[in-house]
């Protein structure tokens, strides 16, 4: 009987069907198609997550000059939005529009891929440009807006993750 690999103490029952080590039942990785160690588990990733550092630094600088964008976009967005439409339309719709706005363009920027980080900060984008509407003294807080922010993220979450 041959031993493992990874535990020279245990009797190795398996192979790897990539590298061919003998491995332990401990030492298999989580893997839906054949037996691998846990050290081929790991080099296959999704390519769906695996993103780039120049797109991500090309999604970081997006995010981060779509702030003033968006801060001036809900501005004139609220500006110019007829009277005759309900306030809660309009404080939900705006961030929502914005927020599906920004999470095209990252998706744009990372060819559909996903990313945690990439969420995160888009995320922070519509809330800093709320914040920076409230310092500018052009939105007053109310819970619609909250809404509207809460349905963007939601959005963004659908679109990035």
């Amino acid at each position: 009987m041959t031993r493992c690999d990874e535990h020279q103490e245990r009797d190795a029952t398996l192979n790897c069907s990539k590298c061919e080590k003998d491995i332990c039942v401990d030492c298999v990785g989580d893997d839906s198609i054949g037996i691998k160690c846990k050290t081929c588990t790991v080099l296959l990733r999704n390519p769906l997550y695996e993103i780039p550092k120049a797109r991500l630094a090309v999604a970081l600088g997006l995010c981060i000059l779509s702030v003033p964008v968006i801060i001036t976009c809900w501005m004139v967005a609220s500006i110019y939005v007829p009277h005759s439409v309900p306030i809660e339309i309009e404080r939900v719709s705006i961030p929502l529009i914005l927020g599906w706005g920004v999470s095209l363009g990252l998706c744009r920027v990372l060819k559909w891929k996903r990313s945690q980080v990439v969420f995160s900060l888009g995320s922070f984008a519509i809330v800093v440009s709320y914040v920076g509407m409230l310092l500018l003294g052009l939105s007053p807080m109310i819970l619609w807006d909250f809404i509207g922010i809460g349905v963007a993220i939601l959005i963004m979450r659908l679109r990035l993750l």
